[in-house]
C-alpha cells in the first residue's frame, strides 16, 4: 500500500500568499511583532556590494544593437537620436537598482542603501566603452553622470 504524502503547502506558496500567512500570524500572535521586525531588518540589511556591481554590469552590457535600433531612428512620433535612445535604455537598466536603494533607505536600513549605492557606482565604473558593448559608445558620460545622480539620491 503506497504511503500517503505528507502535506507541505508552505514551500508551494507564492510570495503574495506567504505575505498573507505572515500577516495572519502577526495578527493572531502580536507578541511575534518584535521578532518579525528583527528578521525583516536583517533581511533588508543583507547586501553584497560586489553582487550589486555585477548586476549593474550585466544589465548595462546586456543592452545590444537590437534594443538600440528599436528605439533610435525614425518613428511615428519623430526622430530619436541614437545617443538619446542609448541613455534611455541605460537609465531603464539602472533604475530598478536605484529604486531598491531608495526602498532600503526609506525602510531605515541606511547601511544597506549605502552598499547598494556603492555597488551601482562600482558597476557603472566597471564598464569601459569598447569593452565588448559598442552601444556604450553612444553614452560615454552615462557612468559618470549616473554615479553622481545616484549618490545625490542617497544623500
Amino acid at each position: 500500500m503506497p504511503r500517503a504524502k505528507t502535506r507541505r503547502p508552505l514551500p508551494h506558496l507564492r510570495d503574495a500568499e506567504r505575505a498573507l500567512v505572515l500577516d495572519e500570524l502577526l495578527r493572531r500572535y502580536p507578541d511575534l511583532q518584535e521578532e518579525a521586525k528583527g528578521i525583516a531588518e536583517a533581511a533588508l540589511e543583507e547586501v553584497a556590494v560586489d553582487e550589486v556591481a555585477g548586476q549593474v554590469i550585466d544589465l548595462m552590457t546586456g543592452i545590444g544593437w537590437d534594443e538600440l535600433n528599436s528605439r533610435a531612428g525614425r518613428h511615428a512620433n519623430g526622430y530619436v537620436e541614437p545617443e538619446e535612445a542609448a541613455w534611455e535604455l541605460f537609465e531603464e537598466a539602472v533604475e530598478p537598482m536605484q529604486l531598491e536603494m531608495q526602498r532600503r533607505f526609506e525602510s531605515g536600513t541606511r547601511s544597506a542603501a549605502e552598499k547598494i549605492c556603492q555597488g551601482i557606482i562600482l558597476g557603472l565604473y566597471g564598464i569601459e566603452p569598447g569593452s565588448g558593448n559598442d552601444v556604450l559608445t553612444y553614452a560615454p558620460d552615462f557612468a559618470t553622470e549616473t554615479a553622481g545622480y545616484t549618490l545625490a539620491q542617497l544623500l
